[in-house]
């Protein structure tokens, strides 16, 4: 059976095998080879991870691939707000452990029911009574034990190595924070000491800047843990992960529309899938096998749509609602356009110049105005400023304003 566009650009979810684009590419901080040092922190004892950078750069799709390769299975633990260590160690216990049927009993009564040992920290002890559409009940229950040694044996019983606690920047408890760090460091220990066998490990997975964002001032876990901060692919990679989910759907395109795609992207897999889904869609109905600026076009607007609402909200509060000059306007269309991913004032000014060769200014205090409205909440805080007051550098509070501002306003590049 043929393959479907959904079967080959997949935004919404961890990318399959076929679609993965190897990572070598130099992490957050410079060093070479992102996929090697993730390679090698998997396979060294009592190594625990962080995987830290913006949202939609990969972080779970590189985990997920690497670790396959690797032969080491993943029990995944989706953070929330307001989850404790107990519930993150709970969370996996309930993916691992069999219940055990201890009494069945049948009753014309509907009813469930669910306990849980909360007297002791830590121990792990569920009762639960399902009821069946016939009317049969089962009891079951799970001896008592510490809960993360019980969840340890868990995984080693099920043959899983991973622990990854996905999405930690929804973590908001300083506790929970420090109980990571704690446990993170408490396993290495265990697995020195060859207290725990195999090598199981912790692997952090958030939105952040740095790995200590994630894990809060606790720095006992640094000597234990590899911190590796993804970035943006190469433009390289996405070109290849577009080119090669085209060629899985028998089809192409020429250089010039596919370097039109890629400028979309803006270093994002997240948004190479999306603009590739809308795109591959859009050739398939017309009933063609090459992709044509048309079908680009109305990818792009599709692709709009489907962002996040929010942007959009955000935009029109930032975008004058009138006047010829419209400095904001201007000021997110050339940063969206423009190669860099940061601005001091003076690099604005620049663009502006590039932009309207035909003024003849001797002031540009307007444009330090506009900026400063770009950083207002009240206005959509579309930018962030860091830095002191004269040397500001500029960037886009979220990092996927910029690809959307570049498909919505079906930008070119600069």
């Amino acid at each position: 059976m043929p393959l479907a566009p959904e079967d080959v650009f997949t935004p919404k979810t961890i990318v399959s095998k076929q679609m993965f684009e190897r990572r070598n590419e130099p992490d957050l901080t410079g060093r070479p080879g992102l996929q090697d040092l993730l390679r090698d922190a998997i396979k060294e004892r009592g190594c625990q991870i962080l995987l830290y950078g913006d949202t939609g750069v990969g972080k779970s799709s590189l985990l997920t691939n690497v670790a396959d390769f690797e032969g080491s299975d993943i029990l995944e633990v989706d953070c929330k707000s307001g989850m404790s260590m107990s519930d993150i160690i709970d969370q996996g216990n309930r993916q691992l452990t069999r219940f055990k049927p201890v009494k069945r009993s049948r009753s014309s009564t509907i009813e469930g029911e669910v306990a849980a040992n909360a007297e002791v920290p830590f121990l792990a002890k569920i009762k639960a009574r399902l009821l069946s559409r016939f009317q049969q009940t089962d009891d079951f229950e799970v001896v008592e034990s510490p809960a993360f040694t019980a969840l340890l044996e868990a995984m080693n019983s099920k043959n899983r190595t991973l622990l990854v606690l996905d999405n930690f920047q929804n973590i908001d408890l300083d506790d929970t924070r420090l109980q990571v760090a704690q446990h993170m460091e408490s396993l290495s220990d265990a697995i020195g000491k060859k207290r725990v066998k195999g090598n199981l490990k912790f692997v952090v997975i958030g939105i952040a800047d740095d790995a200590s964002t994630l894990l809060g001032d606790s720095m006992s876990y640094v000597r234990r843990a590899e911190q590796i901060g993804v970035p943006r692919m190469p433009d390289s990679e996405i070109r290849d992960v577009l080119s090669r989910g085209l060629g899985l759907l028998g089809l192409s395109a020429q250089p010039d529309q596919l370097a039109k795609l890629v400028f979309y992207s803006d270093g994002f897999p997240y948004f190479a899938h999306l603009v590739g889904l809308h795109v591959s869609r859009s050739v398939i109905q017309d009933k063609l096998t090459e992709v044509t600026d048309a079908s680009i076009d109305t990818a792009i607007a599709r692709a709009a749509a489907s962002v996040s609402a929010s942007y959009a909200e955000r935009l029109r509060l930032a975008y004058e609602r009138g006047g010829t000059t419209q400095p904001k306007k201007q000021i997110v269309r050339f940063l969206a356009a423009s190669p860099a991913r940061q601005w001091e004032y003076r690099d604005v000014i620049d663009l502006w110049k590039l932009a309207n060769p035909e003024e003849n200014r001797t002031s540009y205090n307007f444009l330090s105005v506009a900026l400063g409205a770009l950083t207002d909440p009240r206005q959509g805080a579309i930018l962030t400023a860091t830095g002191q007051r004269g040397r500001f550098v500029y960037r886009f509070t979220d990092p996927h304003i910029r690809p959307f501002v570049r498909i919505n306003d079906n930008l070119t590049p600069v």
